[in-house]
């Protein structure tokens, strides 16, 4: 009778983990998404300023 392996028998094949990112590249990713975030709220900013005054020469608002 032929007996069937189990999975059990061929032992665990894992895959090696990632390789660990360095402290560098962790804070520099960081810093880009800090940094990405400050500009859109600067940007954003000066849109909004921006259009006030349009609205009210415009009468938008009353």
């Amino acid at each position: 009778m032929t007996e069937i392996p189990m999975p059990g028998d061929y032992g665990a094949q894992r895959e090696p983990p990632p390789p660990e990112k360095g402290c560098c590249s962790r804070c520099c990713e960081c810093w880009m998404w800090i940094l990405l975030a400050g500009v859109l709220c600067i940007v954003l900013l000066v849109v909004l300023m921006l259009m006030i005054p349009g609205f009210l020469l415009f009468g938008i608002f009353g």
